[in-house]
């Protein structure tokens, strides 16, 4: 089936189909919204990551690795939490996007800091990365959001085939979850086999293990974000 590009539209904290959309209601203001349980958990990985941020300049890698990872699950949780008990924000999204560009941002610096070959092409991927934040935050900002039923490498080229394999319909599935989790679980080994030698033997394994899943999940990133911007919308410019 070729894929066929449909909006969701934001009301009253759920993403629904636009042609389903109800009236909105009422504004939620940060008083109402910033103890919500997902938030929480954003302010939590934010805190992990600032500490992160000290850590990373000294002789602490695991504590480091530790906290980045931690963040990376958390993560993980904070969309669960907020769909279950009905809490999601447009600002729960801005805090988890927060936390997300400052763990690609950390493990930039503590990766550049061990290898400086590396840095031209941690550079080209970060950008790619907090580009995808940035831009996808601006369009959750709106209310209004891309998604897709379909195959999209029917429906645009075979770039897009890695967005079919892990995100069918729309929808992450178990690759999807894994290529999700491989990057920053290979960039960590990456920087622990750098800093650590003792565990040489044990990192070498994880990251030959990891390295397929991290490219793929590079390769995901740069056609979600090719998608989003390929459908891109903004109020007509008179």
């Amino acid at each position: 089936m070729k894929a066929e590009v449909k909006t969701l539209v934001f009301v009253r904290g759920r993403w629904v189909l636009e042609e389903r959309a109800a009236a909105a209601g009422p504004a939620t203001t940060l008083p109402d919204l910033w103890r919500f349980h997902g938030n929480v958990i954003g302010y939590i990985r934010v805190a992990m990551l600032l500490v992160a941020g000290w850590t990373v300049t000294g002789p602490r890698p695991f504590t480091t690795a530790g906290l980045l990872l931690g963040s990376l699950l958390l993560d993980w949780i904070d969309g669960p939490v907020a769909r279950k008990f009905d809490q999601c924000t447009i600002f729960g999204s801005g805090v988890d996007w927060l936390a997300d560009m400052l763990n690609q941002v950390l493990t930039l610096v503590w990766w550049a800091r061990l290898s400086v070959w590396v840095v031209p092409f941690l550079l080209a991927f970060t950008a790619v990365e907090m580009a995808l934040s940035l831009f996808d935050f601006a369009m959750t900002a709106t209310g209004r959001y891309p998604t897709f039923r379909g195959k999209l490498a029917e429906k645009y080229n075979g770039f897009f085939a890695v967005i079919d394999w892990s995100l069918p319909d729309g929808s992450y599935n178990r690759l999807g979850d894994f290529l999700w989790l491989a990057y920053p679980f290979f960039s960590v080994c990456c920087c622990l086999r750098l800093a650590q030698a003792a565990y040489g033997p044990a990192l070498d394994a994880a990251q030959a293990v990891l390295a397929i899943p991290a490219l793929l999940y590079i390769w995901y990133e740069t056609a979600y974000l090719c998608f989003m911007l390929r459908n891109w919308r903004e109020p007509a410019r008179t």
